[in-house]
């Protein structure tokens, strides 16, 4: 379980990291033919990488809107553990940084269950004998890989068969500069069936050969993560000022229908838990130790 601020934020299906470690310095061996090595002062801890489900709590969503504009540190972040065989343990976060957060592949012709990845941060990690009780507080839906809608304003979206996975990046100026950490929204590949991709190719004449690609015709739109009766949103990414750069035909697959891959570039991305613009409202303050 992933605690955020004290509130059971969301199921973890696997995770690796956050164990302690040394640096090796490596240094000159003098006379010797071959260098000394050593243990550094310092020791750091590993990145904690986890699986979560995305039917999660509004408090991870709103950690990760406040990361995608320049706030991703948090205290009071823990993974609670309970392992067959062992006693349950807490893992401890200090002041846990969101790195890297992955948006699952997703596929029309796919049942598989599918995982919000997150990358975090931590200054230090305790690990201590587990208090906790087990379970959530209310029943998580599962994500299936085929549970997903894409829109985009004026576009027929309609033969969008797959869309591969997402992952956004907070890259951190160095430490003492003055910069701002930088976020790095990355492109968007559709798979779109070739019965239906004229719409993204009369917008690929425009954009790209006619060279009408000013802001205002870019487009806004979503992709929908929906729980599996596909009536209700378990996440939706908001994506801002999309533009269009490039459109090829794929290899015949083995079956289904031929597939044209449409590469999108994105300005802005939010993440949210409903369909409100949360772009109206200015973001959460970070929060302080």
């Amino acid at each position: 379980m992933l605690r955020v601020g004290g509130t059971l934020a969301a199921t973890v299906d696997k995770y690796t990291g956050g164990e302690p470690f040394a640096e090796v310095i490596t240094e000159p061996g003098g006379l010797l033919p071959y260098a000394k090595k050593h243990i550094g002062s310092d020791v750091h801890f590993a990145d904690l990488q986890a699986q979560v489900s995305l039917d999660a709590h509004p408090a991870l969503y709103r950690w990760i809107r406040d990361a995608w504009f320049g706030n991703p540190d948090r205290d009071k972040v823990a993974l609670d553990t309970i392992v067959d065989g062992a006693s349950p343990q807490t893992l401890e976060l200090a002041r846990a940084t969101i790195t890297e957060v992955v948006l699952p592949a997703l596929e029309s012709e796919s049942r598989d269950r599918r995982y919000l990845g997150l990358k975090l941060s931590p200054r230090a990690v305790r690990r201590t004998a587990g208090t906790f009780r087990a379970g959530m507080e209310r029943e998580e839906r599962e994500f299936l890989a085929h549970n997903f809608t894409v829109d985009l304003s004026g576009l027929d979206c309609s033969g969008v068969l797959a869309v591969d996975a997402i992952t956004v990046q907070t890259r951190f100026a160095q430490v003492g500069a003055k910069k701002k950490p930088v976020l790095v929204f990355p492109d968007i590949h559709l798979h779109v069936e070739h019965t239906k991709v004229d719409a993204f190719r009369e917008w690929f004449e425009d954009f790209v050969i006619g060279g009408n690609n000013d802001d205002d015709k870019e487009r806004d739109g979503t992709i929908t993560y929906l729980e599996p009766m596909m009536s209700e949103p378990l996440a939706i990414l908001q994506l801002f000022h999309v533009g269009i750069f490039r459109i090829a035909d794929e290899p015949l697959p083995v079956k289904g229908p031929p597939r044209v891959q449409v590469d999108l570039y994105c300005e802005r991305m939010e993440l949210t838990t409903s369909n409100t613009r949360s772009g109206d409202t200015a973001p959460n303050k970070p929060v302080k130790p």
